[in-house]
């Protein structure tokens, strides 16, 4: 469960209590860690790895129309050839357009990759309390 999912009152879901004498007086204190929830926060980023995932943000729908076109003219090439024996030369361009359908997929994949280096994720956190024990009244 994230922080925002949580009302007042609701820390403590895996609360772990320690008494021990913390400031050596003599008294025992309280020390109280909870593991609570959780927030996305995007990594902090230097200018190079910001330039980076600009243009693989630019660059991925261009990547995604070139493959979609090379796809259209391999599904045409295939229409085109249906039932009959190749030449040569045909050979050569099924093989090509199969080769740059891979090449733009290779490119789509790293410009994921890149992006999504940079995406945020989810950070854990948790609190602790030190209640100090006081000296007796007496």
């Amino acid at each position: 469960m994230g922080d925002s999912g949580l009302r007042p009152g609701q820390w403590a879901i895996c609360s772990k209590p320690c008494v021990t004498d913390w400031n050596a007086d003599g008294r025992l204190d309280l020390l109280v860690g909870d593991y609570c929830g959780g927030f996305l926060a995007k990594p902090k980023q230097t200018e190079a790895e910001l330039a980076e995932q600009l243009q693989a943000i630019q660059q991925l729908p261009v990547l995604r129309r070139r493959w979609a076109e090379a796809f259209g003219a391999y599904r045409e090439h295939l229409a085109a050839e249906a039932g009959r024996e190749l030449s040569a030369d045909e050979q050569r361009r099924r093989a090509a357009l199969i080769a740059q359908i891979q090449r733009l997929q290779d490119e789509i994949v790293k410009a994921l990759d890149t992006i999504g280096r940079y995406a945020p994720r989810r950070q854990r956190h948790g609190f602790v309390w030190l209640f100090l024990r006081k000296p007796s009244s007496r």
